[in-house]
């Protein structure tokens, strides 16, 4: 294998191919427009192009910016960009009016501009596309523009959704009766000769029918209370949001237009009536309107018991009801407490109600009422049960007796037959007959058990002077001839007696002379008294 020498003028050539190289790599970008000149018609574009290099090496990422010298004749844009992997930057010009201008690219301190020149571009529809959206069921209308050309033009296309075109005036008008996206093409024809025409494709969107927008919320509203907090908010379906509510609120309530919270504390009383509007974001908006009623009550005054002290009266085994009464504070109220005697306390009315079991007087008993606000009176009271009256019953005396008397404690009784009184425990019964119409032996038997009655021994004798006589001897007398009154029984009551205890039959004969016997019968009945004693 042989080797060259390398000269000297080897070496020199080889640094001069280095030093080039370097140069261009350190060399700054170059910008170059295409075409350098650009012909455009009025509202038509064309596009221009900007080109970064280092030396012969495209630029990538390098920004560039756009500007037209007479924005009114012809309009660049964007702005800036960046180059691409090819060194080159993009902008779109847009012919605005007839003349000329320029158009400049600049990047890193460098630039290069294009001549633009802008023609009349004949008639040309300038109406953008797509159109305003409409809504199906709702009105709908807008005016097609045109520019250029020779008057009057004509305009002709079948918008959707029987929406009509006018051709004279070029307005779309009418109530679409469908939704979706649409498409459709319009030409627009002038007058000049020959004539001149332009046809563009529109995009529409007709969006479905928004439900109603409601109010939701009944009226009248939930009761407030004056001095008192309160918070309410109002409701409505429907509609595009977000929703605004206006409205004016009684006694210094506040309506939130936002949230639709009516909230506050009222500085007055009574009822009120205040009209609330809610309206959404559709377009065209909706709106809906509602009058609301609002009682707002007085500040509640101190819960107090106001049910007099001793309660009225009640009867052994009789039934019995006293309602209680407050006053004030805030329902609904709760009463509690423990009368006596087995009767009892309804928490929601406040009745005191049942049967007493027992008699007498008793013990004060408490009792409390509450109301919503945790507010309390308690009130003692004093109730007297009266003990179980008695009923004396008398069935059909015999016709031979022409009179017949009763006595309680020594005092006469009517003589109606039969008879109804009042006795209770300890009272004396006295049952005598006087009769001058009868003759022989007068006697009486007690035929059952003495439950409630304690019989005197001494029955069937002759009355004298003393009303008090117990007469003598026991069970039955009997006397011939015997002409006057005579007791057929005397019984006291006896202080256990109940309620309860059984009645009692007491059966008396009196024979007279001529054989007949002559029968009365005396009932005690455990039941109350028709007529009070």
């Amino acid at each position: 294998m042989s080797f060259r020498r390398i000269s000297k003028t080897d070496v020199c050539m080889l640094a001069l191919a280095i030093s080039i190289l370097v140069l261009a790599a350190c060399a700054k970008p170059g910008v170059t427009v295409s075409p350098p000149t650009i012909e455009v018609k009025v509202g038509e574009t064309e596009i221009v192009t900007a080109t970064v290099k280092s030396g012969k090496y495209p630029k990538e990422g390098v920004k560039v910016e756009f500007a037209s010298e007479d924005e009114s004749v012809a309009t660049v844009d964007p702005a800036s960009t960046e180059t691409n992997a090819d060194g080159k930057a993009q902008a779109t010009v847009t012919g605005m009016a007839e003349g000329s201008t320029k158009v400049t690219a600049t990047a890193e301190d460098k630039s290069d501009s294009a001549d633009v020149t802008v023609s009349d571009g004949g008639l040309r529809i300038t109406t953008a596309s797509p159109l305003p959206p409409a809504t199906q069921g709702q009105p709908y209308s807008h005016a097609l523009q045109a520019t250029n050309g020779q008057p009057p033009l004509s305009w002709s296309g079948t918008p959707p959704a029987s929406l009509t075109l006018d051709s004279g005036s070029g307005e779309i008008s009418g109530t679409p009766n469908a939704n979706g996206d649409f498409s459709f093409d319009v030409t627009v024809t002038d007058n000049a000769s020959p004539q001149q025409s332009d046809t563009k494709s529109f995009g529409l969107t007709i969006n479905e029918v928004p439900p109603q927008l409601t109010i939701t919320t009944d009226s009248p509203l939930p009761e407030a209370t004056e001095g008192q907090p309160y918070s309410q908010t109002l409701q409505a379906t429907d509609g595009q949001p977000p929703l605004s509510w206006s409205g004016t609120p009684a006694a210094s309530l506040t309506l939130d237009s936002g949230t639709g919270e009516i909230s506050g504390t009222p500085n007055a009383n009574g009822d009120f009536t205040f009209d609330v509007t809610v309206t959404d974001n559709a377009s065209p908006q909706q709106s809906d309107t509602k009058s609301f009623g609002l009682t707002i009550n007085e500040v509640p005054r101190q819960l107090t018991i106001t049910t007099a002290s001793p309660l009225p009266e009640a009867t052994e085994g009789q039934a019995y009801s006293q309602t209680l009464q407050a006053t004030g504070g805030q329902p609904p109220l709760s009463w509690s407490g423990t009368p006596p005697a087995s009767l009892t306390l309804d928490s929601g009315t406040g009745e005191i109600s049942g049967t007493p079991n027992a008699n007498g007087d008793f013990p004060p008993f408490a009792v409390t009422v509450t109301d919503e606000a945790n507010e309390s009176d308690t009130k003692n009271f004093q109730l007297h049960v009266e003990p179980v009256p008695r009923q004396i019953v008398f069935f059909g005396i015999s016709a031979d007796i022409t009179n017949w008397h009763l006595s309680i404690d020594g005092v006469n009784q009517a003589s109606t037959n039969p008879q109804n009184l009042g006795v209770g425990p300890g009272d004396v019964i006295t049952w005598r007959a006087e009769s001058n119409a009868f003759h022989g032996v007068v006697f009486a038997d007690r035929v059952t058990t003495e439950a409630i009655l304690d019989f005197d021994q001494n029955v069937g004798q002759p009355l004298n002077d003393d009303p008090n006589f117990d007469g003598f001897g026991a069970g039955a007398f009997g006397t011939n001839g015997f002409s006057g009154p005579i007791i057929l029984a005397r019984a006291t009551v006896r202080p256990g007696a109940a309620p309860n205890d059984p009645a009692i039959d007491f059966l008396c004969k009196v024979h007279g002379g001529n054989g007949v016997n002559m029968r009365g019968r005396l009932t005690i009945q455990s039941a109350a008294a028709t007529t009070a004693k």
